[in-house]
């Protein structure tokens, strides 16, 4: 049997501009059988990675994914290095503020609701999560292309605790107010007004 893609769409080869702020849903990619949850991949150094698949869910860039790579930890008996000890901090990192801006809740809050809203039972609470996030471009190193890449959470949480349906645009991502129209010219009376 033979199949004929040459009349199915190109593909999209162009990244997402570098700096974009963008409100994307998160989803957790399976992992690993016998890791925690099989939620992780195991490299080929022993580290666990959770792999975070991020759809952009609105503007010009709807429905183009981008996928994230944290270091959770290393399997039993493995000895991290200062650099990937840094990698799971870094990680750790990502993960309170995506709960945070997914969750409603500011970066200072250390109140209880703050703190429960920081823990999860499951990485795969994660599942459905949105936050404005900054996409970056990561430059591609041997054979491997140019991708995308997240910069960073932007958390649009004010300092007042409480909860949000969906995080607020950060400012540099929300569009231009239209401009007012212009008033219309003055025009004479008809006859009949006066």
């Amino acid at each position: 049997m033979s199949y004929d893609f040459s009349t199915a769409e190109k593909p999209q080869g162009e990244l997402i501009p570098d700096k974009t702020i963008a409100l994307l849903n998160f989803q957790v990619l399976a992992g690993d059988e016998h890791t925690p949850e099989n939620a992780f991949v195991v490299t080929k150094t022993g580290l666990y990675q959770l792999v975070l698949e991020a759809t952009v869910v609105e503007g010009d860039y709807a429905r183009r994914k981008v996928w994230h790579r944290l270091t959770m930890g290393a399997q039993s008996g493995v000895e991290m290095s200062e650099g990937q000890k840094k990698g799971v901090a870094i990680s750790g990192s990502f993960l309170r503020s995506l709960l945070e801006t997914a969750r409603g809740v500011a970066p200072t809050d250390e109140s209880p609701n703050a703190i429960a809203a920081r823990k999860i039972d499951s990485l795969f609470e994660i599942n459905g999560m949105e936050a404005w996030c900054e996409i970056g471009i990561e430059k591609g190193t041997g054979t491997f292309s140019d991708k995308n890449r997240i910069n960073k959470i932007v958390n649009t949480v004010a300092a007042a605790p409480g909860a949000a349906q969906r995080p607020a645009a950060p400012a540099a991502a929300r569009p231009a107010a239209p401009a007012k129209p212009a008033a219309p010219a003055a025009r004479p009376s008809p006859s009949w007004a006066s």
